[in-house]
C-alpha cells in the first residue's frame, strides 16, 4: 500500500510542477503582449493592423488560460467550469489525503488532467517561441519605445 501510495505522489507532483510550468509561461506570454500593447499606444506610427493582432493573441492566450484553469468569471459566483488540468489535480491531491490512499477515480483523474496538458502546453510554447516574437519583430517595426524582458 504505502509504495502505491508513493507512487502515485510521484506522479501527482510531476504532474502539478508541468502545470506550475505551463501556468508561469502562459503568464508571461500574456504580459509580454499586455506590454506590447502598452508600447505600441507610444509607437512612432500608428498599425491598427498590428494591435487587432496584438488584441486577438491576447484573447486567445486567455482562452488557454481557461481551458487551462477554468473560468475566473464563474468561479467568483460559485458556478462550476468543466473539469480543467488544474481541477483533476486539485482531485489528484485529494486523493493523497484519505487514509484509503488514491481511489481508481483519484488516478484516472490524474491520467486525463495530464493528458488534457499535453495539447495546451504545446499550443503555448508555440505562442512562446513562434507568436509573440513575430509580434515584437512587428512592433520594432514600429518605432515602439522597447520592452524590457523579465
Amino acid at each position: 500500500m504505502a509504495n502505491v501510495v508513493a507512487a502515485f505522489r510521484e506522479q501527482v507532483e510531476s504532474f502539478a510542477h508541468e502545470l506550475t510550468e505551463t501556468s508561469n509561461l502562459l503568464q508571461e506570454q500574456i504580459q509580454m503582449v499586455e506590454a506590447m500593447q502598452t508600447a505600441l499606444s507610444r509607437a512612432d506610427s500608428v498599425a491598427p493592423a498590428l494591435n487587432s493582432r496584438l488584441y486577438q493573441t491576447r484573447l486567445e492566450l486567455l482562452d488557454l488560460r481557461g481551458r487551462m484553469q477554468g473560468s475566473e468569471a464563474k468561479s467568483e459566483i460559485g458556478e462550476r467550469s468543466p473539469p480543467t488540468p488544474s481541477s483533476r489535480l486539485s482531485v489528484g491531491y485529494r486523493g493523497l489525503s484519505t487514509t484509503y490512499g488514491p481511489t481508481e477515480m483519484h488516478r484516472h483523474s490524474v491520467q486525463v488532467g495530464q493528458a488534457e496538458l499535453a495539447p495546451i502546453r504545446t499550443e503555448i510554447e508555440r505562442y512562446a517561441e513562434e507568436v509573440v516574437p513575430a509580434l515584437e519583430r512587428a512592433l520594432e517595426a514600429t518605432g515602439a519605445p522597447p520592452i524590457e524582458k523579465r
